[in-house]
């Protein structure tokens, strides 16, 4: 198997993300997608536990950048700014051993949203609530290269946050239409960073919570 260690893992890469449940809300203000769109997420080390994200769309434009700082030995903080640098969102997580947590905090200081995840040694299912509303779940699969799934309330696969090629910090989303692609990003680096994946570490570049590596991923390598 070339891209990941089981057939399940395979056979939803080749799934095409749905159109999502109505959703009402958005975090930050960043809207929706219209119709089915790939967004790209690079990210690079930036400073001593320190990773910078750049979340281009499908035209190239920037959507949003990500800074991550790991704090402490298991917890991490993620800053995600617009393009003029202000900040929309911020994200504050703590790693466990089978589980992990992170709070989602507006611009203006106050609490919008959680994650929670339960994790295993290579697997971990994830789910962000914005207010008293779990918007998505997201489930990260045993592969060779970082594989997540984002599911809306429903349970329909609505994206996918995957490493294309060898560069663990380069990542894509596919996401099907009426998708908060900042909201996913937040989740899957969260979940990224809770198994120490390596791949979303750009965006999601730090060992410990998230790693969406190369999206929320935003860990240390």
């Amino acid at each position: 198997m070339v891209f990941g260690l089981n057939s399940a893992a395979e056979a939803v890469l080749k799934t095409a993300p749905v159109a999502a449940a109505p959703n009402k809300s958005t975090v930050g203000g960043i809207g929706l997608t219209t119709a089915a769109t790939t967004t790209t997420v690079v990210g690079k080390m930036s400073g001593f536990n320190k990773t910078a994200t750049t979340v281009t769309d499908a035209s190239g434009a920037v959507a949003f950048n990500v800074a991550t700082q790991l704090k402490m030995c298991n917890t991490a903080a993620w800053t995600y700014t617009d393009t003029k640098g202000d900040t929309i969102v911020t994200v504050a997580g703590k790693n466990g051993m089978w589980t992990c947590s992170a709070v989602v905090t507006d611009a203006k200081g106050t609490d919008i949203g959680t994650i929670e995840i339960a994790k295993k040694f290579s697997t971990a299912l994830g789910t962000l609530t914005i207010g008293e509303t779990a918007v998505y779940t997201a489930e990260k699969y045993t592969t060779i290269k970082f594989l997540c799934t984002i599911m809306d309330s429903t349970g329909n696969i609505v994206a996918k946050v995957h490493q294309p090629g060898l560069d663990p910090r380069k990542i894509e989303i596919d996401a099907g239409p009426g998708v908060d692609v900042l909201a996913i990003t937040i989740l899957a680096s969260a979940v990224a960073a809770a198994v120490g994946s390596a791949h979303l570490r750009g965006l999601f570049y730090i060992d410990l919570l998230l790693a969406v590596d190369a999206l929320t991923l935003l860990a240390v390598a």
